[in-house]
C-alpha cells in the first residue's frame, strides 16, 4: 500500500512539474492569441516616399528631373529590400515607358533601417520619347522576431510624357484621346457623352 501511495505522489508530482514546464507556458500563449492579434503585429512599421523634382525646361522630350526615394520604419528592422522599377500603367502597355534612369543606377537595396531614421536615395530620370510610365517603390521586410512576418509598403509616381510637356502626379493620369468613364444616376458608369460602355 506505501509503495502504491509513493507511486502516486510520484506520479502526480511529475504530472505538477510537466503542466508547470510545458503546458502553462504554451497556455499564456493561446490566451495572448486568444484574446486578439497584437497591435503591433497589424500596424506597418514601414513608410515609403517617393517625389519627382527639378524638371528641366522646355518641358517634353529631353527633360530630366530628380527622382528622391524616403523608406523610414518605426521599428529596428534588418534585410530591408527596397526595390523602385520603371513600369507600364496598363497591361498591355499601350505607350512606351518614355524614360530611362541616367544616374544613380538604383534598382534594388538591402540593408538595415534604424527606427525613426530615414534612408534616402536618389536618381535622375530623363524622357527619351513620348510615353507613359510608373516609377514604383516597394519595401519589404520580414520581422524574424514574430515569427517571419511579412510587411510591405509602396509608393508610386505616374508620368505622361509628351513631345512638348510632361505630368507628374501621385494617381494614374488619363492619357490624352481617352475618354474617361465617370458614374451615371445608375449602377453601370457613363462615357462623358452619354452612352454606355
Amino acid at each position: 500500500m506505501r509503495l502504491m501511495i509513493s507511486g502516486l505522489a510520484g506520479l502526480l508530482v511529475a504530472c505538477l512539474i510537466f503542466t508547470v514546464v510545458v503546458v502553462a507556458p504554451k497556455a499564456s500563449i493561446i490566451r495572448y492569441y486568444l484574446s486578439g492579434i497584437p497591435d503591433e503585429w497589424l500596424s506597418n512599421p514601414l513608410d515609403v516616399k517617393v517625389a519627382i523634382s527639378n524638371l528641366t525646361e522646355p518641358l517634353g522630350v529631353n527633360s530630366e528631373a530628380d527622382v528622391t526615394i524616403i523608406v523610414t520604419s518605426t521599428k529596428n528592422a534588418s534585410d530591408v529590400t527596397v526595390t523602385m522599377e520603371v513600369v507600364s500603367p496598363s497591361i498591355p502597355p499601350l505607350l512606351p515607358l518614355g524614360i530611362i534612369v541616367v544616374n544613380g543606377n538604383f534598382s534594388t537595396w538591402i540593408g538595415d533601417l534604424t527606427a525613426n531614421v530615414s534612408v534616402v536615395f536618389r536618381a535622375r530620370i530623363g524622357a527619351v520619347e513620348a510615353g507613359y510610365a510608373r516609377i514604383r517603390v516597394t519595401a519589404t521586410w520580414y520581422d524574424d522576431e514574430i515569427g517571419g512576418l511579412s510587411y510591405n509598403r509602396e509608393d508610386s509616381i505616374w508620368i505622361l510624357i509628351q513631345e512638348n510637356d510632361i505630368q507628374v502626379s501621385q494617381d494614374p493620369i488619363t492619357r490624352p484621346g481617352v475618354i474617361e468613364a465617370k458614374p451615371g444616376n445608375g449602377t453601370l458608369p457613363m462615357w462623358q457623352n452619354g452612352t454606355m460602355p
